[in-house]
């Protein structure tokens, strides 16, 4: 009898423990299907779209790089009619054809048609020390014509007593001339320095180029030197040439 009532009591146990067990999934909530779960996920096209919008575009241009060096130094480089920068220059351009220019404030000494290619490297360099060199001076000419004096008169006629007259007066000294005193006209130079201000150095209102240099042919006497920068006067000073010598001129 009491094996009968453990059996009894362990089976109701185990109806008891199944109820509860689907009581339990009957009130949880049921897993929504995969299938709904992929449907929010964004689409494979629209997450790639997003980068490709980002990335530059294959037909930007690209371009080159254009080197410009000059004798001597410091000349202006204009591309296409617009100062860039000083020589030794170093300018980085668009690929295309450009119309390059060096030149001396208003005055143009070289001009060339370059063409620059994608990722190219073109130097350009042009000894334009003929160009700068200062004009010669233009000689003296003599005036293009010469009256001639007008004729001497005839003697005239005089009588035998004016003739004793002239005899008998004594002879008279002729006036003394001095001579003209000599005029300067001798030539010198002028060696100019500038280690504290690089510009172009300009005497008597002409270009002479860029320091160290030596000014030749200069008349003697006072001369006008100034240094000007890009056009701009910045020093200004007045040197006296020593005819047929050589004066230092050092611009702090």
């Amino acid at each position: 009898m009491e094996l009968l009532r453990i059996a009894a009591e362990l089976r109701t146990r185990e109806q008891a423990r199944q109820q509860g067990e689907q009581a339990r999934a009957q009130r949880e909530p049921t897993p929504a299907p995969a299938r709904s779960v992929q449907r929010t996920r964004p689409a494979r096209g629209t997450a790639r779209a997003q980068p490709r919008q980002e990335s530059p575009s294959a037909d930007e241009a690209r371009g080159g790089l254009l080197l410009v060096t000059s004798t001597p130094p410091g000349l202006m480089v204009r591309v296409d009619g617009k100062p860039m920068d000083l020589t030794p220059a170093r300018l980085p351009l668009r690929a295309g054809t450009y119309r390059v220019a060096l030149a001396q404030g208003e005055r143009t000494l070289a001009e060339e048609t370059v063409a620059l290619g994608e990722d190219d490297v073109r130097s350009l360099n042009r000894d334009l020390t003929a160009e700068l060199a200062p004009a010669p001076r233009p000689a003296a000419t003599a005036p293009a014509s010469v009256e001639a004096p007008p004729p001497a008169a005839a003697p005239a006629a005089t009588s035998p007593a004016a003739t004793a007259t002239r005899a008998e007066s004594p002879p008279t000294a002729e006036p003394s001339v001095a001579p003209a005193a000599p005029t300067a006209t001798g030539k010198g130079r002028l060696d100019v320095t500038s280690p504290g201000l690089y510009g172009e150095v300009w005497i008597n209102n002409r270009p002479y180029g860029f320091p160290p240099l030596v000014a030749q042919g200069l008349p003697a006497g006072p001369a006008r030197l100034e240094v000007r920068v890009n056009g701009v006067v910045k020093r200004k000073l007045t040197v006296d040439v020593v005819a047929d010598q050589s004066t230092a001129v050092r611009i702090r």
